[in-house]
């Protein structure tokens, strides 16, 4: 028997290892939001940074690692086979619980889900223990930590609301001193600034980040305990003196602090999460090793000897830091969650994520009512002088999410709420203070404008959702994975171990799928200010390309779907019909932002571009409706269509399709030979359609139901419109191209 437990703890460390890589895929978010976002210096300089933070955290960690053994349930009324059903439930769940996420690019936290992991396996077996025992439900409170649970759980919530609003407060007073142009402000408040800034992310780093580490002395962290307020004090003079001397070589303060503040976050994530991925599996060795010295049958070992302190191996600390490292550098998924985080909290235009939803509307309808009669009570002078210093850059090419006074903001609240938590016990969660500080400094520095508002608020729900939803599904999967393993055995861990593997091979490769097409529509005219005239017409091309495509490819679902009555095609058009009013959306915005802002109006390019704009949102609206008016007859089970009918719409989608081919090679080419050729193929093709509406209503009425007639019909008419639509786009294309010099467009071509 004790090598069947044995295989266990080993697949609690395989579990453990690739859990490291999804949850730092997850966590990744603390400590690199702010210096990616901000661009303080090139991604490789950043990850060499954090990875020699990650290192030193990981080395630091062996004091954590009792959380997992006893901070939620009581060891001592478990024995031994019970604490093993409970570590591989809450292994098992966790690794698909933070995977799926991180396939959705939606930051949550890993102490919330371990918490709740532990609490939810762990009551379950209690419950299984007192029911089976005869005994009072009220004996739960013998084996789960119920207070220290409380709160943990009531700390980690908490300190959501805390973090915002202390983000929002400093971030506001802080771009009050700063504004948007810091390069200019007085010498002495850049010094002081920065001395502040690194002096918290400093004591950060020894009160929170080294605390557990092995490698200190005992002394060494008592003196620290002790003598906070002269390590403060002292801390702050030497950086003070420190950035007078780089301000003095026009050095930037505020690089140091952001670069310096992703060291500590790194350090502290390191040293205090690692426990939430190989806590656990160091708990079941800890089981495992009292097991085999005992002698003692598994079913009556007693766990209290996990009530003892942990002993900490330099070598699998190590080791799981190295993994971390690994997993930072070339981990797609943790690059698309750190992308969810400064996507919401970014200044200027961009592509939304996530759609308003009733609740963000309210919210954001009932801060400008707020904000309308709030602003009545401060004098029209002072809010003039507050406006100008909120007046963000402009002519920037490609700037980044934020700037530095941001990043440095995030930085310093983040270090300083937690390691205010730390010095009072207060539990919280890295991810919820990092997160919030973020959104409460972007609504701060007015990064969510009338425009945005309702986007970025609704972000914000979705992942504050997440959070809750992460507790609820952790408890409950946690609890189920529980009970099966303790039911079935052997056969119901193979299963679990299964489903978990296949979940993560679907998920990755969902995963893989998305950043692939995310990939392929990368549109950097959002991302640029006052671009040339040549810029926009490259990238309308390539939008008007791709748009061309996915009309192309929604009706060629759309007419296979109804022919073949399948409605997985049919979802298939109305996902892609909803892309292209997706594109449209973006380009006006785009483009509209663009023409207002341009120095250099030209009357040529502004008409192009503007006519381009009116017609790809003509074609979102066609194959819309073309892909409703088919799932509708599918859906509905309308009567089949006819051979006769099903042969045409074939033919009519195959000569769509070479001629949706040809103008897309023309636009490629910047070819007027071959626009000229693509408008007379299309306007052949209006001309068989309107042959076979014809044949329509000459064909016997008596053989076809007018629902079906209606359905070929306007399929038909629909098709005539997206054809015009194209015609309309082609003729733009050639008359912008006629009208410009061939200097202007590179590979002009007549002929």
């Amino acid at each position: 028997m004790g090598d069947y437990y044995l295989y266990l703890v080993l697949l609690l460390f395989v579990l453990a290892v690739i859990d490291l890589v999804i949850g730092v895929s997850n966590d990744a978010v603390n400590f690199l939001n702010s210096s990616l976002g901000s661009r303080v210096a090139g991604r490789k300089v950043i990850l060499w940074i954090a990875s020699a933070g990650i290192l030193l955290g990981a080395l630091s960690s062996g004091g954590m690692m009792e959380i997992a053994q006893k901070g939620i349930f009581h060891p001592d009324k478990f024995f031994f086979d019970e604490i093993m059903v409970i570590f591989l439930a809450v292994m098992l769940t966790d690794i698909i619980l933070l995977d799926f996420f991180n396939t959705f690019a939606l930051p949550t936290s890993t102490t919330v889900s371990i918490v709740f992991e532990l609490l939810g396996a762990a009551t379950a077996l209690a419950m299984y223990n007192v029911i089976t025992g005869g005994e009072s439900l009220s004996e739960l409170s013998e084996y789960i930590n119920g207070r220290n649970a409380l709160i943990i759980i009531s700390g980690i919530f908490l300190s959501v609301l805390i973090a915002f609003s202390v983000g929002l407060l400093v971030q506001y007073v802080s771009r009050l001193i700063f504004t948007f142009h810091y390069e200019s402000v007085n010498r002495l408040v850049a010094p002081l600034f920065g001395a502040v800034a690194i002096t918290s992310i400093t004591y950060f780093m020894l009160v929170k980040g080294l605390k557990g580490a092995g490698f200190m002395s005992t002394e060494a962290k008592d003196w620290i305990a002790g003598n906070k307020l002269l390590i403060v004090g002292l801390s702050f003079v030497f950086w003070t003196i420190v950035n007078f001397v780089l301000a003095t070589f026009k050095v930037n303060i505020l690089r140091v602090v952001v670069l310096m503040g992703t060291f500590s976050l790194a350090m502290a994530f390191a040293g205090n999460d690692l426990v939430n991925f190989i806590g656990v599996a160091i708990g079941g060795l800890t089981s495992y090793e009292a097991y085999i010295s005992s002698g003692v049958e598994a079913v009556q070992l007693n766990m209290e000897v996990l009530n003892n302190p942990v002993k900490s191996n330099t070598i699998v600390l190590f080791g799981a830091g190295v993994v971390m490292v690994l997993t930072l550098w070339f981990s797609r998924k943790a690059r698309s969650v750190t992308e969810t985080e400064i996507n919401l909290g970014r200044q200027g235009l961009g592509t939304e994520r996530f759609k308003p939803n009733t609740l963000s509307r309210l919210l954001v309808r009932g801060a400008i009512f707020t904000s309308k009669y709030t602003g009545k009570i401060v004098p029209e002078k002072i809010r003039e002088d507050i406006e100008e210093r909120f007046y963000p850059r402009q002519n920037e090419i490609d700037p980044p999410a934020f700037d530095l006074v941001r990043a440095s903001v995030n930085l310093m609240v983040a270090s300083l709420l937690i390691v205010i938590a730390t010095s009072y016990k207060l539990p919280l969660s890295t991810t919820y203070v990092s997160f919030m500080v973020a959104m409460g400094a972007s609504l701060a520095d007015r990064a969510w404008d009338r425009d945005s508002a309702v986007f970025r608020v609704s972000g914000v729900i979705h992942v504050i959702g997440g959070w809750l939803f992460t507790a609820i599904l952790a408890f409950s999967a946690a609890a189920i994975f529980a009970i099966i393993i303790l039911k079935t055995g052997i056969y119901g861990i193979g299963g679990l171990v299964l489903l978990a593997f296949f979940l993560l091979l679907k998920n990755t490769l969902s995963h893989r799928k998305k950043v692939q097409n995310s990939t392929q529509r990368q549109r950097p005219l959002f991302l640029m200010r006052n671009p040339s005239e040549e810029v926009l017409f490259n990238e309308s091309k390539n939008e008007v390309q791709f748009t061309l495509n996915l009309v192309r490819k929604t009706y060629k679902q759309s007419i296979k779907g109804l022919l073949d009555e399948s409605r997985k095609n049919l979802r298939r058009a109305k996902s892609k019909s909803d892309e292209i009013k997706e594109i449209s959306d973006d380009l006006n915005r785009a483009f509209l932002y663009h023409v207002q802002a341009s120095k250099h109006k030209e009357a040529i390019h502004m008409q192009f571009f503007i006519s381009v704009i009116g017609q790809v949102q003509h074609l979102s609206v066609i194959t819309s409706k073309l892909s409703e008016i088919s799932s509708e007859y599918v859906e509905n089970e309308h009567t089949p269509l006819k051979n006769e009918f099903k042969r045409d719409l074939e033919n009519l989608e195959e000569a769509i399709r070479d001629t949706y081919k040809l103008l897309d090679d023309a636009i490629e080419k910047n070819s007027i030979r071959l626009l000229r050729k693509s408008v007379e193929q299309m306007r052949e093709d209006t001309v068989k359609i309107q042959k076979l509406i014809i044949r329509v209503f000459n064909h016997d009425n008596q053989q076809m139901s007018p629902r079906l007639s209606y359905l070929i019909v306007s399929i038909y008419i629909r098709t005539v419109d997206m054809i015009n639509a194209s015609i309309h786009l082609a003729d733009y294309y050639l008359e912008f191209l006629k009208a410009i010099d061939e200097s202007n467009v590179p590979e002009l071509k007549e002929s």
